[in-house]
């Protein structure tokens, strides 16, 4: 895939969210084309990956469009190096939840996944390292990245028995496991030699990070639900559903009584807007619009759920409750 050919017409002084837009659609179009190229082998895992989180038409993921943004913050507007970036975070993205799905769904706890996810790892790295200026540096800060998202997936993972309320540790674990987002960050820093504002850029990004487990968890309760997970929606009743003592139901009613899901979307949104009020001093205008768009599905749910407390339908239907979260977000609230 020849990443220098996506936007002929590029803006050197003015970068445009219609160019950002441009140049993740064009990344995400061949993305499978890419990983075809360079693991064949991994062509249905691919394929899974792209028609169970993306199955929404002309829809281009989050990850795409906010590492491509995240260049205007930098002050970067070559094409081709906004095109690694971006490539490269698709990659490591698909390479976490490659093992999501490894821990979550026993048909693909399998010796393909397990191998492909390392595979995806190594070539998300190194996609960005052939554009870099100091491949050491943004390797060793890459894989830094790569072993806290894996540390704090273990932490979650190790607390799958737990029973005690989600505390800020429990929180600060959900961000970092999401942290691979930061490598579009380190890339362009390096690239543009502005090491100097990383540090404050990670943080906005750690916080859009929990933000979106946050409301990623009141997408997947259901599905979270039947796994028997312990996740923010679901901590308050896990002893008795992992005991089979609670029907869906009655985990459905909790979750309203107790105000969980309007407790998550209040606090990813806090989460957003503290990340916008610095990437706003930093210039990043068409990222704080991405961020606004998940704003607004997320107040679109919240607006949802109240009026369902308020006229009392809030157990009618889990079914029509589960395609109301996804009618309001569209694939804004979506992991």
């Amino acid at each position: 895939m020849n990443i220098n050919t996506f936007v002929k017409n590029y803006k050197v002084n003015n970068i445009a969210a219609a160019d950002i837009d441009k140049i993740s659609n064009e990344i995400w179009s061949n993305y499978l084309l890419h990983v075809a190229g360079k693991l064949p082998h991994l062509i249905e895992i691919t394929k899974k990956h792209v028609a169970s989180r993306y199955n929404v038409p002309n829809i281009v993921p989050f990850v795409a469009r906010f590492s491509c943004a995240l260049s205007e913050v930098f002050m970067i507007t070559e094409s081709n190096v906004i095109g690694s970036a971006c490539l490269g975070t698709l990659i490591l993205d698909h390479f976490t939840q490659t093992l999501d799905d490894i821990d979550d769904i026993p048909s693909h706890n399998d010796v393909l996944s397990i191998h492909g996810s390392h595979e995806l790892m190594l070539e998300g790295i190194a996609t960005m390292m052939k554009t870099c200026n100091d491949p050491r540096w943004l390797f060793e800060t890459l894989n830094s990245y790569v072993l806290e998202a894996m540390r704090n997936e273990r932490r979650l993972l190790d607390l799958k028995n737990a029973s005690d309320i989600f505390g800020n540790e429990d929180y600060k674990a959900m961000a970092f496991r999401g942290g691979i987002m930061r490598a579009p960050a380190a890339f362009y820093a390096d690239y543009a030699e502005k090491i100097d504002i990383l540090s404050a850029v990670e943080d906005c990004i750690l916080r859009i990070s929990l933000a979106i487990q946050l409301l990623d968890d009141i997408v997947d309760w259901q599905e979270d639900f039947y796994q028997k997970k312990r996740t923010s929606i679901l901590n308050h009743f896990i002893g008795r559903i992992r005991s089979e003592k609670m029907k869906i139901e009655e985990v459905f009613s909790g979750i309203f009584e107790k105000g969980l899901f309007e407790k998550n979307i209040n606090r990813a949104i806090t989460e957003i807007d503290k990340a916008q009020s610095v990437l706003a001093d930093l210039n990043g205008d068409i990222t704080l619009k991405i961020l606004d768009d998940i704003k607004i599905s997320a107040k679109k749910a919240l607006k949802m759920i109240q009026q369902r407390k308020k006229t009392g339908n809030t157990v009618d239907d889990i079914n029509d409750f589960n395609k109301d979260i996804l009618r309001v977000s569209g694939t804004n609230m979506m992991h």
